[in-house]
């Protein structure tokens, strides 16, 4: 929704990022998979662009500016939630970048809150558009 917006290296790092979620539980699950894929295509990336190894902490430092820190928090807690359930790595290791993003818990709390409501109502479209009304 939000990563087109992202410059090159903020795409860049945002892969590296996306990459920490998806594996902090130990297993990448089919949907994470997809929708990385989905990201990849918003940000005009090849599917087969893969995260380039930086750090998490350099990946962190690309983000400067709040509009950018703030659209890959948002997709990063939407990539946790892809599966159907946020693991409590998954969880931790959001915290850690909402933390290296310099994000007071209390607004993580509200990012997140967020991202399960727009989860919430594209779930609903998805019932309205089937007419299972």
């Amino acid at each position: 929704m939000f990563l087109a917006q992202l410059e090159e290296r903020q795409k860049a790092a945002f892969l590296v990022l996306a990459d920490t979620i998806i594996r902090a539980d130990g297993a990448v699950a089919h949907q994470e998979s997809a929708m990385l894929a989905a990201m990849k295509a918003e940000m005009g990336l090849s599917d087969a662009v893969e995260p380039d190894g930086r750090s998490i902490g350099d990946a962190v430092s690309v983000f400067d500016t709040r509009p950018t820190k703030i659209a890959a928090m948002l997709e990063l807690i939407g990539l946790s939630m892809a599966d159907g359930h946020v693991h409590d790595r998954e969880a931790s290791a959001l915290e850690t970048l909402a933390s290296a993003f310099g994000l007071p818990p209390v607004e993580f709390e509200v990012l997140r809150n967020w991202v399960v409501r727009q989860f919430a109502l594209t779930r609903e479209a998805a019932v309205l558009m089937a007419g299972e009304i």
